[in-house]
C-alpha cells in the first residue's frame, strides 16, 4: 500500500458485523468504540450500542434471551469491500436490549431494535494477520474448510510425540461434511429461486432475513458459484 493511500481516511458508514458464526444483517448503526476510567482509574471499554431495523432475524433477541459471552467483529471496509480496520471485542455480553423502538406514527421511520453489549477488551486486528481459526462469514466456510483439510494433510506430528490420530481425523471429516452441507444449502436454494420462491420465504427456512439470505446466496456471491450449477442439475432432473 503507498504511503497516499495509508493516509487516507477510512469510510465510517461501509462496516460489516459478526458474532459467533454468522455476520449480523442490516446493521444501520454503532456507538463509538471508546475506552473509559473505571473505578480504578485504568481505561476500561465503555458500551457498544448496535442498532437496526427491526425483522424477522433474531440474532439481537437470541443473544439478549442466552446472554453467553463471544467475540464481536466490527469491520471497516474499503470501497472495494476489503476490510481495511478490523476490531475485536473479546468476551462480549449484552448489557441492554431495546426490542422495539419507541414508536411515533407521524414519523417515516423504520422500526428498529437495539442492542448494548459490553467487552472485556477492545483490541485492534491488523487486517493480514494469519488465518483465522473461525471464518467470519458463511462465504468463507468453504474455503476456510479446504485451508484447514488442506494443513491436517499435510502435518507432519513429531515423532516423539506421536499420539492416536483418530480425533484429528474425526475432525477432518466433521469439516469435509460441513463444507459438502454448505455447499447442498447453497444447490436447495438455486433450486428455490429457479422455482419461483421469495427470498423472503428462503430467509425463514433458513432461520434468517431475506435480505440476509440474498446476500449470502444471491447472484455474485461465492456460495451461489458452488450452488449453481447443482442446483442446475437438480432442477433439470426434476423437470426431466
Amino acid at each position: 500500500m503507498s504511503e497516499s493511500a495509508a493516509d487516507e481516511p477510512v469510510a465510517r458508514f461501509n462496516f460489516r458485523v459478526s458474532w459467533g458464526d454468522r455476520q449480523i444483517a442490516s446493521i444501520s448503526s454503532i456507538s463509538a468504540l471508546r475506552l473509559e476510567a473505571g473505578v480504578s482509574e485504568e481505561m476500561q471499554p465503555g458500551p457498544v450500542e448496535f442498532t437496526r431495523a427491526r425483522s424477522v432475524d433474531d440474532a439481537f433477541e437470541a443473544w439478549a434471551a442466552d446472554p453467553a459471552p463471544q467475540a464481536v467483529t466490527v469491520s471497516v471496509l474499503s470501497a472495494g469491500g476489503v476490510p481495511s480496520l478490523i476490531f475485536l471485542l473479546e468476551e462480549s455480553v449484552p448489557v441492554s436490549y431495546i426490542a422495539l423502538d419507541g414508536l411515533d406514527a407521524d414519523s417515516a421511520e423504520m422500526a428498529r431494535e437495539r442492542l448494548v453489549v459490553r467487552c472485556q477488551v477492545i483490541r485492534r486486528v491488523p487486517a493480514g494477520e494469519g488465518w483465522s481459526l473461525k471464518p467470519r462469514s458463511t462465504e468463507q466456510i468453504p474455503a476456510h474448510d479446504d485451508e484447514l483439510a488442506r494443513r491436517f494433510a499435510e502435518h507432519e506430528p513429531d515423532g516423539d510425540r506421536v499420539k492416536d490420530a483418530r480425533a484429528l481425523r474425526d475432525i477432518a471429516a466433521a469439516i469435509e461434511r460441513r463444507a459438502g452441507a454448505e455447499r447442498d444449502i447453497a444447490a436447495a436454494v438455486a433450486v428455490a429461486r429457479a422455482e419461483g420462491y421469495t427470498w423472503a420465504a428462503i430467509g425463514a427456512m433458513l432461520g434468517t432475513s431475506g435480505e440476509a439470505a440474498r446476500q449470502r446466496y444471491g447472484p455474485g456471491t461465492s456460495q451461489s458459484a458452488h450452488g449453481g450449477r447443482r442446483g442446475g442439475q437438480k432442477a433439470a432432473r426434476r423437470s426431466a
